[in-house]
């Protein structure tokens, strides 16, 4: 298995290199908290990411708090994915939270994060800033199948 700093390092310089491509895929990149701490303060800078996978990189609470300051300050920012993570109901929690400061974010994945008991404790507020990210193939109100937007949680319908 690679270590940390590795994974760290070729995720930065993958990032100080996106310009071409808005979309960049870190997913198992074996990054852990610091390699996702470093990504996380570059896309506070780098303005022209308009999506990231981050699956499979061992995230804890620890590293999705970085990437809930990152989302904080990134306004451009349109997709986040990741997949497979164990940071669970607290980092689901914090992230969740920064979406009442952005807006921008219309696809976010939490899916198999060990996120067990989010609709307890989340405020009302991060619940109704969740509610309009559809899960991927969820229906929407006029029974259409979604083609953008997920969300790895249980849907508001079900708080």
């Amino acid at each position: 298995m690679p270590d940390e700093a590795s994974g760290a390092d070729v995720a930065v310089r993958i990032l100080s290199n996106a310009g071409k491509d808005p979309h960049i895929d870190l997913y198992w990149s074996f990054l852990y908290n610091e390699g996702v701490s470093k990504v996380a303060k570059v896309l506070q800078r780098d303005q022209s990411i308009l999506g990231i996978s981050l699956g499979m990189n061992y995230i804890s609470s620890v590293g999705a708090n970085s990437l809930a300051v990152c989302l904080m300050v990134n306004r451009t920012l349109k997709a986040m994915h990741l997949p497979n993570n164990h940071f669970g109901d607290k980092g689901a929690v914090a992230i969740a939270g920064a979406l009442i400061e952005n807006t921008s974010l219309e696809d976010l994945d939490m899916r198999d994060c060990q996120v067990r008991t989010f609709r307890n404790s989340a405020s009302n507020r991060v619940k109704e800033r969740v509610a309009p990210l559809r899960r991927k193939g969820a229906p929407d109100a006029s029974g259409r199948r979604a083609q953008r937007g997920s969300v790895g949680i249980p849907p508001p319908d079900s708080w």
